[in-house]
């Protein structure tokens, strides 16, 4: 058994001395059943049986003092036949030897050094000079105090004369110490243990104590004699080590490392000494989300950089280190630049706990204790960030291993493990659904149980050779159910290696079948218009395109045409009955459409109200109904060899008069049609070619009237040889570097400061002036030069940005339109990532349409969110004017939205149109995306808009489009 240390010695000995009325060994077993064992090991039992230990522990030095202590204080008048207990010869009688008052009184006189300056003996030297054990007697003043009172308390014997003794006990307990100061005062008899009782050092400061108070006869006076003990540090690492088993308790129920931190801290918020706060902050230091307690911390609720710099103060002192303690108010002073005063930090702690996904939890521990955490406790505070640190590692693990579980349980696809002899260790739901047995029929069991027979020998030694020796082997495999029925699986084994050795082989495949049946879903979605089950533009022109490559005349009696067919005036519908009614009209007249043709024809919904049908005409291709009046003498035949023009003439007539007597919809609605024809091979050679020129002819037979058709012919339209005259003008821009640019700002609504620019297309033409992108902007973007020219505007617009920066101006950035063809042109979008790249900061806008989205979403998306990845800005713009889906609007990884001129112009007039622009600002704001308002002419729209919450304002009451120069004077 180990001795006792000396203050050790003494505490056991003055708590036996100090119960007046109670038996010596009583007084050992009752005082300390809690406390002895943790010093030296012994039992309940042991201490009321003997006090032989209290001699055996004593150092050799006073063991004689003790002894003859004992003999004048304890045992006076007892003889030696009633001593039934021996220490070190001297016999003790349970049942006869009682500490009274007057024997504490006795104890007490010769404690404190009487009149005649006799020197203490040896044993209460002992006491008087013991350092960490304090002693107190005291009524409402202290009388006398030992050096341990001094040395943990501050005071000294001179400086406590004049102070009463409730200055020194926290106001928590005051009342009940002043209550039984009282009572001992006179002359009631009991004991007091107080633990973890506050008191006040001579800094002011709050320490907590262990005390045992008796009632004693001082000076022919009762007293009050207290021992305590300094359990300070004790105490805070009995709560430091609360807050480790929390967080090992935590780990082990937590799922998600942010809920695991909150629910930490709000435990630690229940500490009385205690208090903490957290942020996650991004590689960079910055910060990710902040606790809602950090601006309470630091002294930042004013100015939000304040609260950065704060912030990134922390996560500096942390960038090397892990754990930093802060003992002392001026440690955290002279280690911080940030004020932390509202709190009165006396002591703090900091951890810095990395995230797979390279963020880092920073967390700050705080008392308004000195030393609380300090390097006494170190040793704790390192042991819960090592269980922090397993912990967010162990739910990560944890989780990710549970995400990935539940990942392969439910996925669609085919997952089967087995080990290395081949024995099935795991299957997944889709295995079970597929084969028709459960998990407890296979695990164990071999993959053979589901063989089919279609496969020999050869077939699987081939599979095992290539498995065994480290490689996958894929294949497609016809497998046998629990019923017999047969499945087909495109299977993947991959071996799986633990250091050299393959430990298990994981199984992934797929259901054939039910991939025809998504392709099939993916084909319908993809490539059918939703609303009438035709092809859409996108399925047209690839099924067009197929149709046209695959086309091999018997003859030259047969060409393919292209019908476009547009519904007259179709809008007229919708604005007087409603957008139900159109679309069932859309739905009967697209059933009229495919009964007018045959099923080799194809057909699809190329637009709102326009309709394309690519079909073979042979000389023998009968109409169903008579003539119409009109006739088509610009079809020449020499173009159609072998092909009777009224063959083709008849045929659209028919379709015309096919409409004239229907009525769609339960309305009973008759609508006039336009058609547009266009002939493959004479016209054009691609589908998109034959396509755009089937529209020419279309808007032909439209400015002609209802129920009107034209074929496309360039020597009869003047619209085309219009086009022509464009298309040289355009070409002679490109040339001669007419193409110029100039810009239209925009400007924040609230401060009014401009916020950008967006650059327009013009042609400066030395003889017919400037034109404008109405003249020639249509033919420019159905030619191949828009290429180039779109490389022109991007290459001024790095240019004009590079100049102003040069002069230091404060730039704002230019946004461009591109069209949907140029979006898919490696030259012109590696332009203007190049460009964009010449900047630190998005200073080039994209602008785009949703009519970019119709052909394919997402193509479209993973473009857009690589363009965002190079420092290029996106702006969605005529917001609400094409076919918007909230599904893709969602998706778009964009910047700002543009809210189309037409809705701003008739917002004043218009409710709905007002409803619709409150509606596109309120969407934006959801997503996080700015908004610009178009077309602004007046005071009344743009207060409107403000009003309203749109982020800027584009339009003539501030600013019309203007030159290079006039639109740097805004920057200057």
């Amino acid at each position: 058994m180990n001795k006792l240390s000396k203050n050790q010695d003494i505490l056991f000995f003055t708590s036996s001395i100090k119960y007046s009325g109670d038996i010596l060994t009583k007084v050992i077993a009752n005082s300390y059943s809690q406390n002895i064992a943790d010093f030296i090991g012994l039992s309940h039992k042991d201490f009321s049986t003997s006090v032989n230990p209290l001699i055996e522990f004593i150092s050799e030095k006073d063991r004689q003092s003790v002894i003859q202590f004992y003999k004048n204080l304890l045992f006076k008048g007892t003889t030696e036949q009633e001593i039934s207990y021996t220490i070190n010869g001297v016999r003790v009688d349970e049942s006869l030897h009682l500490l009274n008052r007057d024997n504490l009184n006795e104890f007490a006189v010769v404690w404190r050094k009487d009149s005649s300056n006799k020197e203490l003996s040896p044993i209460l030297n002992i006491l008087n000079d013991f350092s960490d054990m304090g002693i107190a007697i005291y009524r409402d003043k202290i009388l006398y105090i030992n050096k341990g009172f001094t040395n943990i308390t501050g005071y000294s014997q001179e400086e406590i004369d004049s102070i009463e003794i409730k200055n020194f006990f926290h106001k928590t307990f005051l009342n009940q110490i002043e209550s039984n100061i009282k009572r001992r005062l006179e002359g009631e008899d009991f004991l007091q243990t107080f633990s973890a009782l506050p008191i006040f050092k001579k800094d002011g400061s709050v320490i907590f104590v262990n005390s045992y108070s008796s009632t004693i006869r001082y000076k022919d006076n009762f007293a009050v004699c207290s021992i305590f003990f300094d359990e300070t540090q004790n105490i805070y690492n009995r709560y430091l080590n609360i807050i480790t088993n929390k967080v090992i308790h935590l780990s082990s129920v937590m799922y998600d490392t942010d809920e695991f931190i909150i629910r930490l801290l709000k435990f630690i918020k229940l500490n009385p000494f205690i208090y903490s706060f957290f942020y996650k902050a991004k590689p960079d230091g910055s910060i990710d989300n902040t606790s809602s307690n950090f601006r309470d911390i630091f002294d930042c609720k004013r100015e939000n950089e304040n609260c950065l710099s704060y912030q990134m103060d922390i996560f500096n002192k942390l960038n090397r280190e892990t754990l930093l303690l802060f003992p002392s108010q001026k440690d955290i002073e002279e280690s911080f630049s940030c004020p932390i005063i509202k709190s009165n930090i006396k002591s703090a702690c900091l951890i810095k706990l990395p995230l797979e996904d390279k963020y880092s939890y920073i967390i700050m521990m705080y008392s308004t204790i000195p030393n609380f955490f300090s390097y006494h406790n170190a040793s704790i505070i390192k042991s819960i960030y090592n269980r922090l640190s397993r912990s967010i590692s162990y739910i990560t693990t944890n989780n990710n291993t549970k995400i990935l579980m539940s990942a392969l349980e439910n996925t669609l696809d085919w997952v089967l493990i087995t080990d290395n002899m081949g024995k099935i260790v795991y299957v997944n739901k889709t295995v079970e659904k597929l084969t028709g047995y459960s998990k407890v029929e296979l695990i164990g069991n071999t993959p053979s149980v589901l063989k089919s027979g279609y496969y020999d020998k050869e077939f699987y030694n081939n599979m095992w050779k290539t498995l065994e020796s480290g490689n996958p082997f894929s294949c497609v495999i016809l497998n046998k159910n629990k019923n017999g029925g047969t499945f087909k699986l495109e299977h993947l084994i991959l071996p799986v290696k633990l250091g050299n050795t393959i430990t298990h082989y994981v199984a992934f495949a797929r259901d054939l079948e039910r991939m025809d049946k998504l392709q099939g879903e993916i084909y319908e979605l993809k490539f059918k218009d939703a609303l009438t089950g035709l092809l859409n533009r996108y399925g047209f022109k690839i099924e067009g395109s197929r149709f046209i490559d695959n086309f091999i005349p018997k003859d030259k009696k047969e060409v393919v045409i292209l019908i476009l067919i547009d519904i007259y005036n179709f809008s007229h519908i919708n604005n007087i009955h409603s957008e139900d009614i159109g679309d069932a009209f859309l739905i009967d007249f697209s059933k009229i459409i495919k009964s007018l043709f045959n099923d080799e024809d194809i057909i699809g919904r190329t637009g709102g109200d326009e309709f394309a049908i690519l079909k073979v005409i042979k000389e023998n291709t009968t109409r169903g109904y008579g003539k119409s009046p009109l006739t088509y003498d610009s079809l020449k035949k020499d173009e159609i060899d072998g092909i009777q023009k009224d063959v083709i003439i008849d045929y659209v007539e028919s379709i015309i008069e096919a409409f004239k007597f229907v009525r769609i919809t339960d309305k009973g609605i008759i609508s006039p049609i336009n058609i547009g024809v266009s002939i493959f091979p004479y016209d054009a050679s691609n589908i998109e070619d034959i396509l755009n020129q089937a529209r020419i002819a279309l808007s032909i037979s439209k400015n002609m009237g209802e129920n009107r058709y034209s074929f496309f012919n360039e020597d009869f339209s003047h619209g085309i040889k219009k086009r022509d005259t464009i298309q040289g003008i355009i070409l002679d821009a490109l040339v001669k570097d007419w193409f110029n640019i100039v810009l239209q700002p925009y400007f924040d609504s609230e401060s009014k400061e401009i916020a950008g620019m967006e650059a327009l297309l013009r042609i400066e033409h030395p003889e017919k002036g400037l034109l404008l992108p109405g003249y020639f902007i249509d033919i420019l973007e159905n030619s191949e030069l828009i290429f180039e020219v779109e490389i022109i505007i991007i290459n001024k617009i790095k240019n004009i940005l590079i100049s102003w920066l040069d002069k230091g101006l404060k730039v704002v950035p230019i946004s461009l339109n591109i069209t949907g063809r140029s979006f898919k042109n490696e030259i012109v979008m590696k332009t203007l990532k190049d460009a964009a790249d010449t900047f630190n900061k998005p200073l080039i806008k994209l602008e785009i349409i949703e009519r970019l989205f119709l052909e394919d979403i997402d193509y479209a998306l993973d473009k857009l969110k690589n363009l965002k990845e190079s420092n290029i800005a996106i702006s969605l713009d005529d917001f609400g004017t094409g076919y918007s889906s909230l599904s893709y609007v969602a998706a778009i990884p964009m910047d700002q939205v543009k809210i189309d001129i037409s809705f701003v112009r008739r917002m004043l007039e218009d409710k709905k149109s007002f409803h619709i622009v409150e509606i596109i600002i309120l969407m934006a704001k959801k997503l996080g995306v700015k908004t610009v308002a178009e077309g602004v002419e007046s005071e009344d729209q743009y207060n409107i808009l403000k009003t309203l919450g749109c982020d800027y304002i584009q339009g003539y009451y501030f600013a019309k489009p203007m030159s290079v120069n006039d639109a740097q004077k805004y920057l200057e």
